[in-house]
Formats: structure tokens, sequence, C-alpha cells
């Protein structure tokens, strides 16, 4: 009868073990989308996301970053920046300062604090509420005083300040972008802002061979970017250039620039 009690005993502790096992083998076995995530390197999202913005595919933007960070994946300044950005085309403002105040009050790294802070002050700025654009605008400049974009807060502010009815304090900063920053497209746009329509383009290349150039822009184009080429006579040459993008707003012709750059391309924005 004991020996009996006790093959019933080890029966029941196999009976419950060996499924207890297998159930916890088989909740957490991977699905084929989270291991692909998890192959899916980060340079390869931010290309993913670059791309879409390019294209003007803003919601695809969103979702490749938020599918990222779905999967356990910890938020990139990049991403977040560039999520940033395609919230605020689509005018969606309150989401937009989310991703810019996660860079600002999380990251380990500086590299993207002034134009997170600066994407925060344009969505103030977009939104209307250009009192509290100000305020962020002048954070930059208080903070960053060596940011390659102080030329882009400089023209903000005056119009910031303009809009407010500043006058002085709008032509302080307008003077400031004219004298430190003469060549900055900001400050052509200045003379240029009595016109009722300006063109601004990113030029990537200007060749000779016609051959060089065309190999640049169907390599643009296959990435995503809206490339085409442009003929210039100087003198008795001939140079064909190779430029991205038709815009009539500075900021889309800057995020242009920007994708450009990140994507390991020379870019520089003519009007």
């Amino acid at each position: 009868m004991r020996k009996l009690t006790y093959v019933l005993i080890i029966f029941l502790i196999i009976e419950i073990t060996i499924p207890s096992a297998y159930g916890s083998m088989m909740f957490n076995k991977r699905g084929p989308s989270e291991e692909k995530a998890d192959r899916e390197s980060k340079s390869a999202v931010l290309n993913k996301a670059e791309q879409a913005f390019v294209k003007g595919d803003y919601e695809e933007v969103i979702a490749i970053g938020n599918k990222y960070v779905s999967y356990g994946k910890k938020s990139d300044d990049e991403l977040q920046y560039i999520m940033g950005r395609a919230l605020l085309k689509l005018n969606r403002f309150k989401e937009a300062r989310d991703c810019f105040s996660k860079i600002i009050n999380q990251s380990d790294s500086d590299k993207f604090l002034d134009n997170a802070y600066i994407g925060l002050a344009d969505s103030y700025y977009l939104e209307g509420d250009y009192e509290k654009a100000s305020e962020n605008y002048e954070r930059v400049k208080q903070y960053f005083p060596d940011s390659d974009s102080m030329h882009v807060v400089y023209y903000r502010l005056g119009n910031c300040y303009s809009k407010l009815g500043n006058g002085s304090a709008s032509k302080g900063y307008y003077d400031k972008l004219v004298k430190y920053y003469p060549d900055s497209l900001e400050a052509k746009l200045l003379v240029k802002e009595k016109s009722d329509f300006a063109v601004y383009s990113v030029q990537v290349g200007s060749f000779i061979s016609w051959k060089n150039a065309k190999k640049l822009c169907d390599e643009l184009k296959n990435k995503g970017f809206d490339a085409n080429i442009y003929t210039t006579i100087l003198g008795d040459k001939r140079f064909y250039r190779v430029r991205v993008g038709q815009c009539s707003q500075l900021s889309d012709v800057e995020d242009i620039a920007r994708a450009l750059r990140n994507s390991g391309y020379s870019a520089k924005i003519y009007p």
C-alpha cells in the first residue's frame, strides 16, 4: 500500500511539472514579428522613418516609431525628433511637444537638445501661441548660444515679436540675423518676404558630366527623394545640378536638407 502511495505521488508530481514547464515554454515563445524587430537595427529603423518623412508619409513615420518602442526598445533621440517633426506636419502639436519633451527630460546626450527645444518652440509658433514660442526660442538662445540653428532662432524670434506687436525687439533680432548670419537663408528670406512666392530646393551635387548627374539623381529617387536635374551655363561651361524638392516653406526645405545629410549627402539650400 505504501509503495503504491509513493508511485501515485511521483506520478502526480510529473503530471503537474511537465505541463507547467511546457506551458511556460509556450508562453515565452516569441513571435516572428518580435524576432524580426530584434534583428532590425536602429539605423535601419531611422532610415525607414527618414524615407517616409521625405515622401510626406508622416503617419507612417509615427507608426514606425511607435512600433519600435512597443517591442521594448529604448526610445532613440533622433527617432523621437523625426516623430516630433512629423506630428508638427500633421498639426498634432501637443503630441509633438511630448516627443520633444522626452528628449529634453530623458536624454543622456545633448546632441539633439537644441533641436528639441526648437521643435518645442515651433509647436507653439505653428499653433499661433507666439508668447510661449518666444519663451522657448529665448531658452535656445540662452542654453545653446553656439547652436548651428541660431540663425533660425533669430529669424523666428523676430517673427514672434512682430506678431506680438513688439517692433523694437523684432527689429533687434532681425538686425542680429543679418549682422551675424548674412549668408543664411533666413537673412536672404527677409529681403524676399515682400514677394508673393519663393521656391526653395536643396542642391546635392553639381556636375559637368550629365552621366554623373543622372547617376546621383537616380540614386536619390530610389531612396525616396524628389530629385531633379537643372542645367546652368556659366561662361563656356554647362553644369548639371542635382537638386531635391521645390518648397515654398523654409521649414519644409530644412527638413529635406536634414534628411539628406543624415543619409550621407551634402546638402545646400538655394532660394
